[in-house]
C-alpha cells in the first residue's frame, strides 16, 4: 500500500447505511476532500489527521456508521509553518472541486474554516470543513476508514484519548455557555451524535481512563501556554472529566 493508501473494495459488500442518496453523495465527496488534504499535507512534509465524527468511525469499526454533517481535522506542522501559505494551498486544492467553497474564518491563525457557498441548501446538507493547526506534539495513529461504497482509505487519526480530551473540553465549555454566547461565537448545541460518539469511544478496546486523563492534562496545559501548573492541570482534568461523564452518560 502506498503512502496515500490504495483502494480495496471487498467483494459482495454493500453499504448498510439507511440514508438518502444526497446524504451518501455528500459523504462520498467528503472522503475525497479528506483524501486531498492528506495528500496536500504529505507533499509539504506535514501530517493531516482526522478528528470529529469521521475519526470516531475510523477508530471504532473502521467504516462510516452514520451521516456526518461536517469534516473536522488537524494539520500538524512546525511552529514556523506559514499560516497564509497553508490557507492559500488548501484554497487552491478546494478550487478544483465541484463544491463552491468559501473561507469563513479569517481572524485566527490556529484554524481554518470553509463552507459550501450555496444559500439554497439547508444547513445539514451544506458541506463544511474545519481545520486546526497544531505543532508536532499531537499523537495520531493510522487507521483504515471504509467509505459509503466500502472502499478503504488509510488516514492518520487523533488517538482515542486525544479525541476524548477534545470532546471533554468542548462539551464542558458549551454547557457552561448561554444560548446567546454560543450564537455570538458561532457554536452549535451538542447533538445526539456527540453523545453517541463519546460513548463509542468509551467502549473502544483502546480506551484507558488514566491515559485519557493524561491527555486532558496535556490539552489543558497546552491551551494555557503552560501557565497552569501540572498539579492544577491534573485537578482541573479530573473535574472536567467528571462533568463530561455527567453530560454524556
Amino acid at each position: 500500500m502506498s503512502d496515500f493508501g490504495e483502494f480495496s473494495k471487498p467483494s459482495g459488500e454493500q453499504s448498510e447505511l439507511n440514508l438518502s442518496y444526497e446524504q451518501l453523495d455528500k459523504m462520498a465527496s467528503d472522503v475525497k476532500t479528506l483524501t486531498m488534504l492528506r495528500e496536500f499535507a504529505h507533499e509539504r512534509g506535514y501530517t493531516f489527521a482526522l478528528t470529529g465524527g469521521y475519526a470516531v468511525d475510523a477508530l471504532v469499526g473502521g467504516k462510516i456508521s452514520r451521516f456526518h454533517g461536517d469534516m473536522d481535522g488537524i494539520i500538524i506542522a512546525p511552529p514556523d509553518a506559514s499560516y497564509s501559505a497553508l490557507k492559500e494551498g488548501i484554497e487552491e486544492k478546494l478550487l478544483v472541486e465541484e463544491t463552491p467553497w468559501e473561507s469563513v474564518k479569517e481572524d485566527n491563525e490556529a484554524s481554518l474554516e470553509f463552507r459550501e457557498a450555496a444559500p439554497n441548501i439547508e444547513w445539514e446538507m451544506k458541506r463544511r470543513l474545519e481545520l486546526d493547526i497544531y505543532p508536532p506534539r499531537i499523537k495520531t495513529v493510522t487507521r483504515a476508514l471504509k467509505d459509503v461504497d466500502n472502499y478503504s482509505h488509510d488516514f492518520e487519526v487523533l488517538t482515542v484519548e486525544g479525541l476524548l480530551a477534545a470532546k471533554v473540553l468542548s462539551s464542558v465549555r458549551l454547557n457552561a455557555m448561554t444560548e446567546e454566547e454560543r450564537i455570538k461565537e458561532g457554536l452549535r448545541e451538542e447533538k445526539t451524535s456527540d453523545k453517541q460518539d463519546f460513548q463509542r469511544l468509551l467502549h473502544s478496546s483502546e480506551f484507558d481512563e488514566q491515559t485519557t486523563l493524561n491527555a486532558l492534562v496535556d490539552a489543558i496545559r497546552y491551551i494555557s501556554d503552560e501557565e497552569i501548573s501540572l498539579e492544577d492541570a491534573k485537578e482541573e482534568a479530573k473535574q472536567q472529566w467528571a462533568k463530561a461523564l455527567e453530560i454524556y452518560i
